[in-house]
């Protein structure tokens, strides 16, 4: 006697919480969706910072400067603001290097004899 595929065990309904499952699967993925496009396309209000190794770096106006830093001779912090590109802020107390670049920059910057 052959069986029926509409009996077969294989092929059952998907029980309510198998349903309800892949439903909150699906509405949370597309939260996350909605909430990562929303976080992308707030724009800043020209200030920007942020906390690097004991460093707070500001950038503004396209220049980039170390606001603050914990290091002792604050060196990177009188360097003041720095926007064409090659130009760089070196911290060696912290490890830590800001440099401008850009697409548009030559690959040298000097040429020496």
């Amino acid at each position: 006697m052959e069986r029926d595929p509409a009996f077969d065990p294989r092929f059952t309904r998907p029980a309510a919480a198998d349903a309800a499952l892949v439903v909150t699967v699906l509405i949370l993925s597309i939260a996350a969706v909605v909430w990562v496009a929303r976080a992308e396309s707030r724009q800043a209000d020209g200030r920007l910072a942020a906390s690097i190794c004991g460093m707070t770096i500001e950038v503004r106006d396209g220049a980039v400067r170390v606001l603050e830093s914990d290091c002792r001779q604050q060196t990177c912090v009188d360097t003041r603001w720095i926007r064409r590109p090659g130009q760089v802020i070196a911290c060696v107390p912290n490890r830590v290097l800001v440099v401008v670049d850009s697409k548009d920059a030559p690959s040298l910057d000097a040429i020496t004899r």
